[in-house]
């Protein structure tokens, strides 16, 4: 058990730049380095929509419900953002959806989606009753 510990701590060090029992759970990462995250806090499940207007293949106007994958990546990554107390490092993320081919960088800050290749940003919502906003 204590060799487990020690190479736990090793290899936390290596990726952090922090030792193990002075890491700060939420603190600002180091240059190149990982960041340790605050936990992130039992609730409610989130589900996430995007607001859809003026499709180029006919889509009508309204909100789309991310697919599964997506929105339970959306999802661990708001929670880390509302853990952290919404810090402006973990308030863009970039998220690939594996449905359309294309990587979006999602803005929790402004809860907005831009695709990274057309630019084309839209409105996004997290509701907690699974229906639409």
């Amino acid at each position: 058990e204590k060799e487990a510990e020690s190479n736990f701590a090793r290899i936390f060090e290596t990726k952090t730049g922090v030792a193990w029992n002075k890491a700060v759970r939420g603190a600002a990462p180091k240059d190149e380095k990982y960041e340790f995250h605050q936990s992130i806090r039992g609730g409610v499940k989130g589900s996430w929509f995007y607001y859809l207007k003026n499709d180029p293949l006919g889509k009508p106007n309204g909100w789309y419900e991310y697919d599964e994958d997506n929105a339970a990546e959306v999802e661990e990554l708001h929670g880390q953002y509302v853990a952290s107390e919404h810090a402006g490092r973990l308030s863009t993320r970039f998220v690939r959806s594996s449905t359309s081919g294309f990587t979006y960088k999602v803005l929790l800050s402004s809860m907005t989606q831009q695709n990274t290749q057309s630019g084309k940003t839209r409105p996004i919502q997290r509701t907690t009753t699974g229906l639409p906003p």
